[in-house]
């Protein structure tokens, strides 16, 4: 006789959808914050002494009050064209509305 199957989920079901849940949210996160610049990186900031030489700093790192997260320049640029897509879509329907009702009237 088969044995019945388990009545609620096995430790094996429960890991495999811990997994993919984590897996997918991790997804929509990256997807969602692509654009926008969570890390501010700034360039070096090099000493020298007076021969010439930099002088070895120790790492820093500074923590900045809340601000509202700003977009990164290529996402600012990719939105630019999309609304200039757009734009021009939009110009071009008028175009044919006006040549189509101009032709309606004759």
């Amino acid at each position: 006789m088969n044995p019945l199957p388990p009545k609620g989920p096995t430790p094996g079901g429960r890991a495999i959808a811990g997994i993919v849940g984590f897996s997918l949210s991790s997804v929509l996160v990256y997807y969602l914050f692509s654009d926008y610049q969570l890390i501010k990186k700034e360039p070096p900031r090099i000493e020298y002494d007076e021969n010439g030489n930099p002088i070895k700093s120790k790492f820093r790192v500074s923590f900045q009050e809340m601000k509202p997260l700003h977009l990164k320049p290529e996402a600012l640029d990719r939105i630019k064209h999309r609304q200039e897509v757009i734009h021009q879509q939009e110009e071009r329907l008028k175009e044919e509305e006006t040549l189509l009702h101009e032709q309606e009237k004759k």
